[in-house]
């Protein structure tokens, strides 16, 4: 099949009116096979191989729409040539129309999959479309006659989204060792999924105008108990200081999550503290959401016990994921027992990128913690937060952490440093 493309591409009449295409060609100068193409149409408009070099030149130039809408025209003309409805499948693909890209292909002439190239595109279909057992048939069908490191790490790629993590693992090691460098990536974000349980311990210290506020010792764990369910809990260590009065409290948190990579999830926890002066006698957290690629909503409900009275909290939160980049957004209205409102909330940028990652976001309230705690009246507080965290291997993540919390009440103001310094352990 391909033969004939190329006969069809640099046949005597294109190679006359483009004389250096087929050099730019080779030399994946598709630019340069764009002007070419170019100039051979302002000549002849109707010149389906020039039309056709220069679908090719735009696809790879990354001008998707104006490809697809030059395929067009020499499908008007060539409706039944399989290479360039392969063309046009594989465009609709990338610009995102799976579905019409699927019935595209499953209009094409039955046999045609019988070719490597358009067998690999119906694997990438399903795999892009999360049709995981449909894409792994089609990687394993194209193995039998194109043993490459790019369809093993693909099948890997189907396997996971299975959840035969085992099976894609192995997959992906065969296309490392093969050269393939996403393979190697592969490999260990494997890995980490397979690991069902992480282990977390954070210190931190809290610094203020007059030196060490406070500090917190936190220890975390969580275990895969299923592919959907999750069960974790924490301990958190915690000292305050206040002119000469030091407070300390423990607070325990035991939490459950269950939901798939799509559609709804929903999470639940219940704390509680150790004879505490200033953290919640319990606590319970309940959230339920709905995750579709890029966007996860969700709305969260809180209920605060303190030894001077309670609060209920309403939160919801919105995620975006873009490439390597997540923003979050989160408000937090909170209405007391004694019927005071308040409101806070916070937006974070993140960048989610193995094995550097990063994060930095603000926030804003109308209430304040440490002016609070000390019986002043409260009034509003400003945060600056920031982070970067570090993979070392697909077991150990390093985690460093940093707030700014700005607090005012009439006259009064309050600054605030939190730093904190975390390791992950999967295993």
């Amino acid at each position: 099949m391909m033969g004939a493309v190329l006969i069809l591409l640099w046949g005597s009449q294109a190679l006359a009116a483009c004389p250096d295409a087929e050099t730019a060609r080779t030399q994946d100068a598709w630019a340069e096979v764009l002007l070419a193409a170019d100039a051979c149409l302002a000549m002849d408009a109707d010149d389906v191989e020039a039309q056709t070099l220069r679908y090719l030149a735009l696809a790879r130039t990354d001008q998707l729409s104006a490809a697809l809408a030059q395929i067009k025209a020499v499908l008007e003309r060539y409706p039944d040539d399989v290479d360039h409805r392969g063309w046009q499948v594989r465009l609709l693909a990338w610009l995102g129309d799976l579905k019409e890209a699927q019935r595209k292909l499953d209009a094409l002439p039955a046999g045609s999959l019988d070719d490597p190239d358009l067998r690999g595109l119906a694997g990438d279909v399903a795999l892009w479309d999360e049709r995981y057992t449909v894409a792994a048939e089609h990687y394993r069908q194209l193995l039998a006659v194109r043993d490459d490191a790019e369809t093993h790490r693909k099948l890997g790629l189907a396997l996971a989204g299975e959840g035969q993590l085992e099976a894609a693992q192995i997959e992906a090691q065969t296309a490392c060792e093969r050269g393939d460098a996403a393979g190697c990536a592969d490999v260990d974000n494997l890995r980490r999924q397979r690991a069902r349980s992480a282990v977390s311990v954070s210190p931190g210290v809290f610094v203020d105008a007059e030196g060490l506020a406070g500090a917190q010792l936190v220890v975390d764990g969580q275990h895969q108990a299923w592919r959907s369910l999750a069960v974790g809990a924490g301990v958190d260590l915690r000292e305050r200081r206040f002119d000469t009065e030091t407070l300390n409290d423990v607070y325990l948190e035991g939490r459950l999550g269950w939901g798939p990579r799509r559609g709804l999830h929903a999470d639940a926890a219940v704390g509680g503290t150790v004879q505490p002066d200033f953290s919640p006698v319990f606590a319970v957290k309940l959230s339920a959401g709905y995750r579709a690629d890029p966007v996860d909503l969700s709305v969260g409900y809180w209920r605060l016990q303190f030894d001077t009275g309670g609060a209920h909290v309403v939160t919801p939160q919105l995620s975006v994921s873009a490439a390597k980049w997540q923003v979050d957004g989160r408000y937090f209205l909170t209405l007391d027992d004694s019927g005071d409102v308040a409101h806070a909330g916070y937006a974070k940028l993140s960048r989610t990128t193995e094995p550097l990652g990063g994060y930095f976001g603000v926030g804003a309230g109308n209430r304040t913690d440490f002016l609070f705690i000390t019986d002043r009246q409260a009034d509003r507080a400003v945060q600056v937060l920031g982070g970067v965290s570090w993979r070392s291997s697909w077991r150990l993540r390093t985690r460093l952490d940093y707030t700014l919390r700005l607090e005012n009440s009439g006259t009064e103001s309050y600054t605030l440093h939190q730093v904190s310094l975390g390791q992950e352990v999967r295993f």
